[in-house]
């Protein structure tokens, strides 16, 4: 668990006289304090898979214009063009997969939940 903290009184009253935590940074800029969040073990994969489908060669990409597509350490996993479908099957397939998803060409203007 990541501490947050609002305030640099906060942080005082917190870890005075005691040994700051590793799950708080304290970040000195412009004599104030600022507080970093570690980012959580799922916000990384996010990060990570985004990257990954973000370092894919567009022209790779061309051939699923339109389509929304899944993509897996950088790897396309499957294509459609009817996002509810791709993530059923997908999914259905692969229950705990780290994936990035994503529509190739204009930005999505669906919204779903997701299972988690």
């Amino acid at each position: 668990m990541t501490a947050t903290l609002t305030s640099i009184s906060q942080y005082q009253n917190t870890y005075q006289n005691k040994e700051k935590p590793n799950n708080v940074e304290v970040v000195t800029w412009n004599s104030y304090f600022h507080f970093c969040k570690y980012e959580t073990p799922a916000e990384k994969t996010f990060r990570e898979q985004r990257e990954a489908f973000l370092a894919i060669e567009p022209l790779f990409l061309a051939q699923y214009q339109g389509q929304f597509v899944v993509s897996r350490d950088g790897e396309i996993e499957d294509h459609d063009f009817d996002l509810p479908a791709l993530t059923d099957r997908f999914f259905s397939q692969n229950p705990d997969a780290s994936v990035y998803i994503s529509k190739v060409g204009s930005a999505a203007p669906e919204v779903i939940a997701t299972p988690f």
